[in-house]
């Protein structure tokens, strides 16, 4: 196991990257005086005794959501999810996704605490592709979003920058009360979720498409 001396790493191992499956040597470093919390992995272990570089550095700071996936063929999935997209890990077993998740969680909580903002965590997130589709495209609810769910609420939160490569504004954020959802169909291939704000005279229509997973999903906003 990892034996170079660094006061602020918390958990050290071999992990397997979601998207590649891929076993890669994994760090996760509590926040120190001159260090942010973060987790960070390299190609093998002996690339870390080496001392080089880490292929991928996430600093936890950053991460508005951390939750075990329960959606995937994997059985023991934690997704990080942040403005850049989200990093999933795969793990052996239950043990070993609760070590790393707890530690992952109380150091997310840790850095809320120590900004004094209030930590609220999604149930579940996806990456999805939000079209372009009516009023959608004028209020700049386009391209790729979190979609991120509660047991209150939905909300999209925007991956990468807030502008196209056009220039125009993407909507950071919205969130869409599960209250307000007054209609869930299937119409193969898709279904459809439709959400009515009366003070705004608005109406959102959720188009998700696919049947097993979460492909892409359309917004159409309608007003009266």
């Amino acid at each position: 196991m990892a034996s170079i001396s660094d006061d602020g790493m918390a958990l050290s191992g071999y992990l397997k990257k979601l998207k590649t499956m891929k076993k890669k040597f994994f760090l996760l470093y509590e926040e120190t005086s001159t260090s942010s919390a973060r987790l960070e992995y390299y190609d093998t272990e002996k690339k870390f005794l080496q001392r080089a570089e880490p292929k991928r550095v996430i600093y936890l700071k950053n991460c508005f959501n951390i939750n075990r996936r329960l959606d995937t063929k994997h059985r023991f999935v934690i997704v990080l999810s942040s403005r850049d997209g989200g990093f999933g890990i795969v793990l052996e077993n239950e043990n070993d996704l609760r070590k790393w998740l707890d530690k992952l969680l109380v150091l997310q909580r840790n850095i809320a605490n120590s900004n004094g903002t209030a930590h609220s965590p999604y149930d579940q997130v996806w990456q999805v592709v939000i079209q372009k589709k009516g009023i959608s495209e004028k209020v700049g609810i386009t391209g790729t979003y979190h979609c991120c769910l509660t047991s209150k609420s939905l909300t999209f939160v925007c991956i990468g920058p807030e502008k196209t490569p056009n220039g125009e504004d993407r909507v950071a954020s919205i969130e869409i009360l599960l209250t307000t959802i007054r209609r869930c169909g299937h119409a193969s291939p898709t279904n459809v979720y439709s959400t009515w704000n009366s003070a705004a005279k608005v109406s959102w229509d959720l188009v998700i498409c696919g049947w097993r997973r979460i492909m892409q999903l359309l917004l159409l906003i309608c007003t009266t």
